[in-house]
């Protein structure tokens, strides 16, 4: 009974921990792993069924289209090749990484992430389209968090014309982390 209560005492915390992140920055953790009998994608929104799937491992610097997902190895962020943003929350030896991102139609795109990480999206990634900005990162539309073991972190929503975009993340606490776009519904 003790150890039901407190499952659902440390789940409700981290509900509770989770509201009011900044665009951008740090979010609060899931429940640890421990808490969660395994990853589920049901509680997921629909598009992003298939999060926790066999996604393919790709290294940084790797082409995604919208609807994919990846299993993105990160490098050491001092080789990360991008100006890092400062971090709320810094990690003691943060990961970075970049996925080149292709939009065929203007939309809202939804940027998923297995781990607590800044992301910024980049119009004109590998020097084309995007829709402008001078290679600015662009302002999110939303933010949230992913439901309690879901092993979505954070999901950021972003106003997106056709063109080719960096996904950057930084500030990661480990060198592996699952990343996905996909058209919001």
């Amino acid at each position: 009974m003790r150890m039901i209560l407190g499952v659902a005492l440390l789940v409700a915390g981290a509900g509770v921990a989770a509201g009011g992140a900044a665009a951008g920055g740090a979010v609060a953790a899931e429940p640890p792993a421990a808490a969660c009998a395994a990853l589920h994608d049901a509680a997921l929104p629909r598009e992003l069924r298939g999060f926790n799937g066999h996604l393919p491992m790709v290294a940084s610097g790797a082409t995604l289209a919208a609807g994919d997902g990846v299993r993105l190895q990160l490098v050491r962020q001092a080789q990360a090749g991008f100006a890092v943003p400062v971090a709320a929350h810094p990690v003691a030896e943060p990961w970075a990484g970049t996925l080149r991102l292709r939009v065929a139609h203007a939309g809202v795109y939804r940027v998923a992430a297995g781990a607590r990480a800044w992301i910024d999206v980049v119009p004109g990634g590998g020097g084309g389209g995007g829709g402008g900005g001078g290679g600015r990162a662009l302002e999110t539309v939303a933010d949230a968090h992913g439901p309690a073991c879901s092993g979505v972190a954070k999901i950021l929503d972003f106003r997106l014309a056709a063109g080719t975009y960096d996904v950057r993340l930084s500030n990661a606490p480990a060198e592996r982390m699952t990343v996905m776009v996909v058209v919001r519904r």
